[in-house]
């Protein structure tokens, strides 16, 4: 994604939590301190961007469907970026990589906190689909 792309994936990144917040999507966010993390990517050939914003008291996808694997979200809930960046290795393909952001944010009052990671998709059929739905 070069300097121009990543611009627009920022500034429409923001404006769809903008409208999921102002429809209140995500009011499970409000309660009270707790840590959220985020899932975004750039569907490259569509120009659609995907996400996820979840904590302990809610979930919400920007899209209809859910674009990351629950193996991925237990990696960045758990923020094993050592594992994370392992798996991106080896599985890096040299074409159609989903490019993946990942965002942690621990609000706590006396120090609030927000870390990053980037990495490429962590599929796997065999463990990401489940077998009756193959």
């Amino acid at each position: 994604m070069n300097k121009e792309q990543g611009n627009l994936f920022s500034n429409r990144s923001h404006e769809i939590r903008m409208r999921l917040y102002e429809t209140g999507k995500l009011d499970f966010l409000k309660r009270g301190t707790d840590t959220i993390w985020m899932l975004e990517s750039l569907l490259t050939e569509s120009g659609i961007i995907v996400g996820r914003i979840w904590n302990s008291h809610g979930v919400t996808d920007y899209n209809t469907y859910e674009a990351f694997s629950p193996y991925i979200c237990r990696l960045v809930e758990s923020w094993d970026t050592a594992a994370i960046r392992m798996e991106a290795e080896t599985q890096a393909r040299a074409f159609h990589s989903m490019h993946i952001y990942a965002t942690r944010v621990i609000s706590a009052a006396d120090n609030p906190r927000i870390d990053t990671i980037s990495f490429t998709e962590l599929f796997q059929w065999k463990r990401d689909i489940p077998a009756n739905d193959r």
